[in-house]
């Protein structure tokens, strides 16, 4: 993909292909997480583009490239120029997945409140669905260092309504039991962990659904069936507990 987007630089220079080859070259440097040469790339197109929607673009990939390279506060200071500079070209979309790399960066930060809002504001308008799967088990984990256990119940709720990724959709469904836990809803969490276990999908996590299982009745109080799960989970032969 770089070879034949820099013969396009090279013998087509004017055309208008230019840009496009510039974002390619740009995001296949930043797969071979080549990230330098990716953010070379991505600031050569926002200068020499006049396409308000390629310049978006760059800047998006330059905040990831930022993140990626762990210079998160370098990322805020970028990003919050970028914000200050938004008008009514920037497309909705646009401006949610700058919302969200803005987060990630506050949120490697522990700036758990501005990650919060960037998150709640960026997540709706966003248009991928595994974007927002993420997304919402990101802000769940937020709330969560924030101990507001109400909202990241709920985030990981919603992540439920995004499937793309079944690792992704089981790990929410795990959290949702934990802060349930929490919340002192041990009823809920437990009949979240049963449902779970009953599902053929998670035959290679029932070890650590059975100890979380056992936990939960651990903690209703149920001495003798926490006692039996966790013998299950300490006898099972087929994972080391």
């Amino acid at each position: 993909a770089i070879q034949k987007s820099a013969d396009i630089l090279r013998k087509h220079e004017e055309s208008k292909w230019v840009d496009d080859a510039l974002f390619i070259i740009g995001k296949s440097y930043y797969y071979r997480q080549e990230y330098f040469s990716a953010d070379q790339k991505f600031r050569e197109l926002y200068i020499t583009t006049d396409v308000p929607e390629m310049k978006q673009k760059a800047i998006i990939w330059q905040g990831r490239v930022l993140l990626d390279l762990e210079l998160y506060s370098e990322g805020v200071a970028f990003l919050s120029d970028q914000f200050n500079n938004i008008d009514n070209s920037w497309r909705d979309d646009h401006i949610a997945e700058l919302r969200v790399i803005f987060a990630q960066h506050h949120v490697q930060l522990q700036n758990w409140e501005q990650a919060s809002e960037y998150l709640v504001t960026g997540l709706p308008e966003l248009s991928k669905k595994g974007y927002k799967e993420r997304g919402y088990f990101l802000l769940g984990q937020v709330y969560e260092e924030l101990e507001n256990y109400e909202a990241a119940y709920a985030a990981y709720e919603r992540v439920l309504n995004h499937y793309s990724e079944y690792r992704v959709q089981y790990l929410a469904q795990r959290k949702r039991a934990e802060v349930a836990r929490k919340l002192n809803r041990n009823d809920l969490a437990y009949t979240i962990f049963n449902n779970m276990l009953r599902d053929d999908k998670n035959l290679e996590y029932r070890s650590e659904l059975d100890f979380e299982l056992a936990k939960t009745e651990h903690e209703r109080q149920n001495y003798k069936e926490a006692e039996r799960l966790y013998n299950r989970v300490l006898h099972n032969p087929r994972s080391q507990p």
